[in-house]
C-alpha cells in the first residue's frame, strides 16, 4: 500500500474519501485514525530502511549530528502542524493568549458566537490529548475558521532578497537561482 501512497494519489483519494463519505467530526476522526493504523506498518518498515541505508553511507561525524537533529526533530511540531500553529497564533493573536511550550491557547473572545471560549490543545503525537471540543486540529470548526480567515488575508506585494552567503548550510536549490530575480 505505501507504494501507492508515496506518489500521494491513492492517499489523497483515501482523504477525499473519507470528507465525502463521514458525516460528523467523530466518524472523520475514526476514519482518519483507520487510514493510519492501515499506513502504520508500512511507514514505520519505510523509516527503518531509510535509516539503516543513511546509517550505513555516512561517517561518524554526520551520525552524531543526525542523532542529534532526530532528538530535536522529535520534540518540534511536525511542518503541518508548526504551519498550522503559526497560522493559529497570527489570526486569533488578539483574540487569545498562547503557550507555545504546552501547545494551546487560552480563546479569550471568540471569532464567531459557536466557537466556546476557553483553552484549546493542538493535537500532538508526542503528548497526551484532551477529548471532546478543545482539542485544536485541522478539523475542528475552529481550526477550519482559522485556515480560511488565512486563506481571506490581504497578501501585499513585496521584495525579498535573500542572502545565502552567511547561511550556514549550502541550499543547493537556491545556489542555483544566486543572482537572478523574477515574480
Amino acid at each position: 500500500m505505501l507504494g501507492t501512497i508515496e506518489s500521494g494519489v491513492d492517499f489523497e483519494r483515501r482523504v477525499l474519501a473519507i470528507y465525502q463519505q463521514c458525516r460528523t467530526a467523530q466518524e472523520i476522526d475514526a476514519a482518519f485514525r483507520q487510514l493510519q493504523s492501515e499506513m502504520e506498518g508500512s511507514i514505520q518498515a519505510r523509516m527503518d530502511d531509510t535509516r539503516k541505508v543513511l546509517l550505513e553511507q555516512f561517517d561518524e561525524d554526520v551520525h552524531g549530528r543526525l542523532k542529534t537533529r532526530l532528538s530535536d526533530a522529535r520534540t518540534n511540531l511536525d511542518r503541518i502542524g508548526r504551519l498550522f500553529w503559526t497560522l493559529t497564533r497570527f489570526i486569533l493573536a488578539d483574540r487569545a493568549a498562547f503557550d507555545d511550550a504546552a501547545l494551546t491557547f487560552d480563546l479569550g473572545q471568540p471569532p464567531q458566537p459557536e466557537f466556546k471560549p476557553g483553552r484549546y490543545h493542538l493535537i500532538s503525537k508526542s503528548q497526551p490529548n484532551v477529548p471532546g471540543e478543545f482539542l485544536y486540529r485541522l478539523s475542528h470548526p475552529l481550526g477550519e475558521w482559522v485556515i480560511d480567515a488565512g486563506k481571506n488575508c490581504p497578501a501585499p506585494v513585496a521584495r525579498v532578497t535573500f542572502d545565502v552567503s552567511h547561511y550556514p548550510v549550502k541550499l543547493s536549490m537556491v545556489e542555483a537561482l544566486k543572482g537572478q530575480s523574477g515574480c
